[in-house]
C-alpha cells in the first residue's frame, strides 16, 4: 500500500479527470458557510482543480486559493481564472496574519498536519470562519456490489479500509477545530448522483489508492469493477453525506 505522501501528491497524474468526475459540492453547504461569514475575503487550503473555489466566487468571495500539486493548480488557474492561484502546501504557505475572513478546505482537510491548525488560524481576522467541508459517498451500495472485488484487487487498500478513515468521525473533526476555533458547528446536506458504470470506473480513478496502483492492477481492477456494474444494470446510485464544519476564530 503507498504511503501518506505518496497518496498526497498523486492527483497531479490525473489532474484533467479529476476536474471532470469529482462531484462538487450542494448549494446549501456553501451557502450556509457563506450567510455565517461577514467578510468576502477568502483563503482556500487544498484547492485542486477549483470545485470549490468556483462556488464561493459565486457567493461573492474573493479567493486565494492554496494548492500544492503543480499540475492541479494549472487546471485550476485556467477553469477559475478569477480566483488568486498559489503554488503551495498549507504547511509552507506564510500568510500575513488576520487576513482573511474566512479560511476554508474541501476535501482537502484531511491532508494537512494538525500540527499547522494553529498557525493557518492566524491568517483569519479576529471573528472570521473556518470551514471544512468533505462529500462522503456512502459505503453502503459500493461495498455491497463491489466489496469482493476490492477485497481481491485491493486487499491493503485505503479504498479497502475507508470505514476506518478518521474522514468519517465527526468526533474527531469537531474536537480538532475546537483546538483552534470557537462556536463549531456542523452541517450535514444528504444527496444522490447516478453514474454508468463507465463513468463510475472514471471516478474511482481519481481516488489517490487507485493513482498509485501499478498500471496493470489497476486495469484489473477497472475492467472488474465495470463488468460487475454492467451485469447489475449498467449503473450505480451514489449516496453522499456532505458534511461541513464552521468555527469562529477566537
Amino acid at each position: 500500500m503507498s504511503g501518506r505522501a505518496e497518496l498526497s501528491r498523486s492527483f497531479g497524474q490525473v489532474a484533467e479527470e479529476y476536474d471532470r468526475w469529482r462531484p462538487s459540492y450542494p448549494g446549501e453547504a456553501v451557502a450556509w458557510v457563506a450567510d455565517n461569514v461577514e467578510g468576502r475575503r477568502a483563503a482556500e487550503i487544498g484547492a485542486g482543480t477549483g470545485k470549490a473555489t468556483v462556488q464561493f466566487l459565486r457567493f461573492g468571495f474573493s479567493v486565494t486559493a492554496v494548492e500544492p500539486d503543480r499540475a492541479m493548480a494549472e487546471v485550476g488557474r485556467a477553469r477559475v481564472p478569477a480566483a488568486e492561484w498559489l503554488v503551495a502546501t498549507a504547511e509552507s504557505w506564510r500568510p500575513q496574519p488576520e487576513t482573511f475572513d474566512l479560511l476554508y478546505g474541501a476535501q482537502s482537510w484531511h491532508w494537512v498536519d494538525e500540527r499547522s491548525d494553529s498557525e493557518l488560524a492566524q491568517a483569519i481576522i479576529p471573528g472570521g470562519m473556518m470551514a471544512w467541508l468533505w462529500n462522503h459517498p456512502s459505503l453502503h451500495t459500493e461495498t455491497e456490489l463491489l466489496g469482493d472485488i476490492y477485497a481481491r484487487y485491493m486487499p491493503e487498500s485505503e479504498e479497502s479500509l475507508r470505514n476506518a478513515n478518521h474522514r468519517r468521525q465527526p468526533a474527531y473533526w469537531r474536537e480538532r477545530m475546537e483546538r483552534v476555533m470557537t462556536g463549531v458547528d456542523m452541517l450535514e446536506v444528504p444527496w444522490e448522483r447516478t453514474l454508468s458504470a463507465a463513468d463510475y470506473v472514471s471516478l474511482t480513478g481519481t481516488y489517490s489508492d487507485h493513482i498509485t496502483l501499478a498500471p496493470d492492477d489497476r486495469r484489473a481492477l477497472q475492467n472488474a469493477v465495470r463488468q460487475r456494474l454492467e451485469l447489475q444494470g449498467g449503473s450505480i446510485t451514489l449516496e453522499y453525506l456532505t458534511r461541513v464544519y464552521l468555527g469562529v476564530r477566537r
